[in-house]
């Protein structure tokens, strides 16, 4: 990901939340639905969005193994994990699994998620991650 994209007006609210580490997701201010991916406007009701701090909390719905890094500054971290969570406030984000070793992963086990900084071509960047929430 470039500077440029990640100062993209659109997600400059969620870079800005994963810098202070907190999953911001947009929320409509009159049907209160949540969006993702980033909308400009409600897809429900036309309604104006607003970005809001999600729980970071969900249940696994799929997952893979990434063998192959799609660039050059994940390569230290192969082979690595892509998780497809569903979130409790209703929408489905993907996100690389905190964990490097494989885990006895299943459908509909809870996680959470957090930040990792890693660093790109411009400095660093804060990405989300997922754990698997133990118990």
């Amino acid at each position: 990901m470039s500077q440029e994209e990640q100062s993209y007006p659109l997600t400059k609210p969620f870079w800005d939340g994963a810098h202070a580490g907190s999953l911001m997701i947009p929320q409509c201010q009159a049907c209160h639905k949540w969006q993702w991916p980033v909308k400009y406007r409600c897809t429900r009701c036309g309604g104006v969005l607003r970005w809001t701090a999600a729980t970071g909390r969900g249940t696994l719905l799929s997952w893979s193994e990434v063998l192959r890094a799609p660039r050059p500054e994940l390569k230290a971290l192969l082979p690595y994990v892509v998780v497809f969570v569903a979130l409790e406030e209703g929408v489905r984000i993907m996100a690389r699994l905190a964990q490097q070793e494989h885990l006895n992963l299943a459908m509909g086990q809870p996680v959470r998620c957090s930040f990792q900084t890693m660093q790109a071509e411009f400095g660093s960047i804060e990405l989300p991650v997922f754990s698997i929430v133990e118990g």
